[in-house]
């Protein structure tokens, strides 16, 4: 059963103490919210091979501001990525053993992506406005260069009776699928605490820094679906499970995709040098941009799409343009 699954059964407490007033009726909000969220059919993803990558494999501190994720675009507009806790983390001192007792033993990342100027397909919970859901007074904004905006939250699996809700991150993203500087008229990158819960400045930090590394694996795996050389795999669950799934708990187990990243972690590996540089700085060498030609009289007069073009070809065309290895997903378009 995934994390997700759970959500929808249990529901979920804050991380942090809440307003008293909350605390007897939190957790009938929280099966709520999950039981809105889940009529809103989201794409479930299981990031475990992503995660660990990310754990394991760099020693970088990732910075969404300077660009350090290559594509944010939606490919989905709702999605809950959900991953294991890593077993050690690779930094600056060493490898570093990771407390999953303390820290979760198993993160999920809502990521919803809506439209300025369009209703959201989520809404959260009707007459609360303390749990995750982009309000519709932000998206009937409209600013220049926003394509999208973007609203990540932080769930952490701490054993069987618990899930906590870390906290909510709301940003915006332009049309080539790259992070827009915080927008003040959107909240920028201001960090929401969970069930509004009234926080001073030092802990609020410290809480919304802790919540934004798990947030990251998600980002990156954000980025890694935008390689056409990639594999979305679907899962579904055995007819047997799903029957026992109905019986015990009255819901049907949820179907999810995995993603193989083996072919894209080559090329980051021979184009940039991933092991010398770390992965940051080989995303970084082997990113390029988006030219849509959807609207236009196409690529070449006829293939009428959106390509990933390559950094290293801008300016001459006969050195060739990479739209074999790279494209955005088709829900994007």
């Amino acid at each position: 059963m995934r994390l997700f699954d759970r959500l929808t059964m249990n529901g979920f407490t804050p991380t942090v103490p809440a307003d008293p007033g909350l605390t007897a009726k939190m957790r009938r909000l929280s099966r709520q919210w999950m039981s809105e969220l889940r009529k809103a059919a989201p794409v479930v993803y299981l990031i475990d091979n992503v995660a660990n990558y990310y754990f394991e494999g760099t020693t970088d501190s990732w910075d969404i501001v300077k660009g350090d994720f290559p594509c944010l675009a939606p490919p989905w507009p709702l999605v809950f990525m959900e991953f294991a806790s890593p077993s050690k983390i690779l930094c600056n001192d060493g490898v570093e053993a990771f407390d999953s007792d303390q820290m979760g033993r198993r993160f999920g990342v809502l990521l919803e992506s809506a439209e300025p100027g369009h209703s959201s397909g989520f809404h959260g919970l009707s007459g609360f406005d303390l749990l995750p859901g982009i309000p519709q007074e932000w998206l009937n904004k409209h600013i220049e260069g926003v394509r999208w905006l973007q609203q990540a939250s932080l769930f952490a699996e701490l054993d069987k009776e618990r899930i906590v809700l870390t906290g909510t991150f709301l940003w915006s993203i332009d049309a080539e699928g790259r992070f827009n500087f915080p927008v003040d008229e959107y909240g920028g990158l201001s960090f929401l605490p969970p069930f509004g819960a009234n926080l001073d400045d030092e802990y609020r930090q410290s809480l919304g820094h802790n919540c934004w590394c798990f947030i990251n694996p998600a980002l990156l795996a954000v980025s890694f679906i935008h390689c056409r050389n990639t594999k979305l795999i679907d899962n579904h669950p055995p007819a047997a499970l799903a029957k026992a799934s109905m019986r015990r708990h009255g819901i049907p187990p949820v179907t999810f995709k995995t993603l193989e990243i083996e072919p894209v972690k080559k090329i980051l590996e021979a184009r940039g040098k991933v092991s010398q540089n770390g992965l940051r700085m080989a995303l970084h060498i082997c990113r390029g941009h988006f030219k849509d030609y959807r609207q236009s009289k196409g690529l070449f007069g006829k293939h009428k799409d959106l390509y990933w073009w390559d950094q290293h070809v801008r300016g001459k065309l006969d050195q060739g343009v990479v739209i074999k290895d790279y494209a955005a997903p088709k829900e994007v378009q």
